[in-house]
Order: structure tokens, then C-alpha cells, then sequence
């Protein structure tokens, strides 16, 4: 195997195959997050045949590195310094097939040196990790909403009927371009909503993408506007299979502090699930519930998990834990557990300390 490492401006000479031959500029438009276009043109090829997992375009963000196997995939992490060593944090799904999964994990333990977090990682990824001399602790849950038959009724859906009658006080939902929209205004409004958040000054990444404000390749952006006034937005990122769109996943979602009526980003996302259902869609995420209902695993790492339900508990004016998790709730969408896997020898608060940090949670 040729084995290429690089950071977010270095190239990789990597393509799906043999077969694929065309540049960037032949396959994709529109902007391109690397600043070396071929290099973000094949990242951009592998994502639509492999990157199934909803936070799949997190791979795309910037500040991060990237280790690719070409003609098989790649993989994204970020490297957190240590005062003993660098730990490095993989955050979403290897993008490469099942089959190349574990020989592509191979490679890049192989060949990167240091400590691991694998972070947000489905069951057989962990599992694949597992064989390697890894544990496995419960992360989280991802909510996905499998479009077809989703309806909204029943006592357990009544604060999603009361939001849908938001059209009815003013509200009107846009998917605009960055042309079309008042640029400065969305970030004053970003900065905002994130004054009222524990983290203030800088914006979360790893395990959500940072909002980009420009157009961006595939990524779908929805405008809340009421009496013609823009009040907030949610930004889309799309996830694929074999060659094709199948989900979006809602990644930035922000408004006016104390917007009223209560519900309007919420009326955007089910606005754009509409929208999506018509356009044959099959999924719309609402992302990783970090902590939420994380238990014991035969595989684990019992006192990380203590840590981490403590986190859970006691860590909120940190991180809106358990408010998140009630909310995604509220759209009684499919749930599926994520894992956090580490080596077995790991110092478990310095694992949660470099996690935290590397998120810019610190």
C-alpha cells in the first residue's frame, strides 16, 4: 500500500479507482474547501460513494488532516497536543468501503503516531477497532428521519403540530444562495445566538462542522424570515450513497436570541424536510446527541463511562447536553447509538480532557 498523510492544504493523490481519471473541475462546481482543488475534487468523489454517515461532511471542514490509502479512501483527525504526547482524534466514519475498512484503519495506526480517540464511530467501525486492541464505550445517539411515512400526529408529536402553524404568524422559509441573502446580517445573527451558549468566542468543530459563510459544495441553506425580516437559519449538510444524495443532516442551527414564536428553526427543518421528501430524499438527521443514554458496554472502559456520565449530569452550563438530546427527541426519529473507542491502556481523564479540548468544548 502507498500511504499519503497530509493537513488541510497539502494534496493527496488518491481517486476511487483506476477508473477514475476526471479533475475536479470536470466532475464538481461551485466552491471547493481545499485550497488545492484536485484534492478536495476527490475527497468530494469519495464522500458520494462512501460517505453514508450523517456527519460524513465533516471530513470537508477546515483545520484538520487527512491519511489516505489511494484507491482505497480516506480518513480525518484532528491532533491534540499533550504534554506527554499528541493524541490524535478521528471524528467521523472512515470514508471507503466496508471491505477496505479495516486495512485502511491498518495503515493509518500503522503509520501516525501517538494516542487515538475515535469518536462518533458506528458499531462495526468499533467493532473493526475492537479486534485492534481497542475498547468500546457508548458515545451517544444519532437522530435520523427516514422521510417516507413520517407523519406528524399523535400526543407524543403535539409541540411539532403546534410549530407547523408558524406560517400562520408571519413566518416564511427561504432556500437561498449567498447572493440572495444578507451576508453580514446571518453572521451577526450566528454571533449572536452564540453569546448565549457556554462557549461564546469560538465555534465548536470536530464533532459538528463550523458554519461557513458562503455557498458550499452540496451543502443546503434554508433562511427563517419573519414579517420579511430575516430571524434565523439551518444549515444542511448532505450525507450519500453510491454516487447519490440519500440525506441531509440539520448541522448549524441558529436564531435571533428570544425570537418569537417559539419553534421557528424547527419550522425551517420541517419546512426542508418537505421540501427534500419532494425531491425523493430518503433521510434527514438531526446529528449526534453527545452522552445521551450512553450504558455499559462489554467492551469498555467503566470508569471513561463514569466520567462521561458525569459529564452528562453535572456538565451542562459547560455543554447543553441534556437540552439537545430532549429536543431531537421531541421528532421521534430513529436513534442509533454511536462509540467512543481508546486503547486499552489510556489515561481516562486525559483522553476526556484532549477530547475536550480538540472540540474547542475548552
Amino acid at each position: 500500500m502507498t500511504m499519503v498523510m497530509n493537513g488541510s492544504s497539502s494534496p493527496i493523490v488518491a481517486g476511487l479507482g483506476r477508473d477514475l481519471s476526471a479533475t475536479s473541475e470536470q466532475a464538481y462546481s461551485g466552491p471547493l474547501i481545499s485550497a488545492r482543488t484536485t484534492t478536495a475534487g476527490w475527497r468530494q468523489k469519495y464522500l458520494t460513494q462512501f460517505g453514508d454517515q450523517p456527519n460524513s461532511y465533516f471530513h470537508l471542514q477546515a483545520g484538520v488532516n487527512h491519511f489516505s490509502v489511494p484507491g482505497v479512501g480516506f480518513l480525518t483527525y484532528f491532533t491534540q497536543p499533550g504534554l506527554v504526547s499528541r493524541t490524535h482524534v478521528v471524528f467521523a466514519k472512515p470514508v471507503c468501503s466496508d471491505a477496505d475498512m479495516g486495512p485502511l484503519l491498518d495503515a493509518f495506526l500503522s503509520e501516525v503516531k501517538g494516542r487515538f480517540i475515535f469518536a462518533g464511530m458506528e458499531a462495526k467501525v468499533a467493532e473493526i477497532l475492537r479486534v485492534r486492541g481497542f475498547c468500546i464505550n457508548e458515545f451517544g445517539v444519532d437522530f435520523t428521519i427516514p422521510l417516507s411515512g413520517y407523519v406528524i400526529q399523535g400526543k407524543e408529536m403535539k409541540y411539532l403540530r403546534t410549530v407547523l402553524n408558524n406560517a400562520k404568524k408571519g413566518i416564511a422559509i427561504r432556500e437561498l444562495r449567498w447572493d440572495e441573502v444578507d451576508g453580514p446580517e446571518v453572521e451577526r445573527i450566528s454571533s449572536a445566538w452564540r453569546g448565549t451558549k457556554a462557549v461564546k468566542k469560538r465555534e465548536l468543530k470536530l464533532l459538528t462542522r463550523p458554519p461557513q459563510f458562503r455557498d458550499e459544495w452540496a451543502v443546503r441553506k434554508f433562511y427563517c424570515f419573519k414579517d420579511g425580516r430575516l430571524v434565523g437559519f439551518v444549515f444542511f449538510d448532505p450525507f450519500f450513497k453510491d454516487g447519490r444524495t440519500v440525506g441531509y443532516t440539520a448541522n448549524i442551527l441558529r436564531s435571533e436570541p428570544d425570537v418569537k414564536p417559539r419553534g421557528i428553526l424547527d419550522f425551517c427543518i420541517l419546512t426542508a424536510m418537505e421540501t427534500f421528501r419532494e425531491e425523493g430524499v430518503e433521510f434527514v438527521s438531526l446529528g449526534l446527541a453527545p452522552l445521551h443514554d450512553i450504558q455499559p458496554h462489554p467492551h469498555e472502559r467503566p470508569r471513561l463511562r463514569q466520567i462521561l456520565e458525569f459529564a452528562h449530569e453535572r456538565g451542562n452550563a459547560l455543554y447543553s447536553f441534556k437540552d439537545l438530546a430532549f429536543h431531537k427527541t421531541r421528532y421521534r426519529a430513529r436513534e442509533t447509538k454511536l462509540y467512543g473507542c481508546v486503547a486499552r491502556d489510556s489515561n481516562d481523564l486525559l483522553t476526556t480532557w484532549a477530547g475536550l479540548r480538540a472540540t474547542n468544548t475548552l
